[in-house]
């Protein structure tokens, strides 16, 4: 159960750190964007990963799996707010084709 909750806490520094670029970066650039929108992705990803393998586990009392649970769901939504990177990308796309067109047009 150590390397599962070494694996939990990874994911949260991971999450962290995303949220952290997303707060504090103001140059965002499309590709930059990218990659963390599939970092997120590789995040719920192991989430769930990590959600079969506590209930695999035999030797876990239901009060810390509760207290998993609870741990692991606080983490989805942390990363379901993490989806606004891709709205970022999304405007930024839409102002580099605005800008194209208005560059061709002159």
């Amino acid at each position: 159960m150590d390397k599962l909750n070494r694996s939990k806490r990874a994911v949260k520094g991971t999450i962290a750190k995303l949220e952290t670029f997303v707060e504090e970066s103001r140059n965002h650039t499309p590709t930059k964007l990218d990659i963390k929108l599939k970092r997120v992705q590789e995040m719920n990803k192991k989430i769930d990963e990590l959600k079969d393998k506590y209930y695999e586990t035999k030797d876990i009392s239901d009060a810390e799996l509760a207290e998993i649970e609870a741990d692991l769901q606080e983490m989805e939504d942390r990363l379901e707010d993490l989806v606004r990177i891709r709205d970022i990308l999304n405007s930024l796309i839409a102002k580099s084709s605005v800008s194209s067109v208005h560059s061709c047009e002159n």
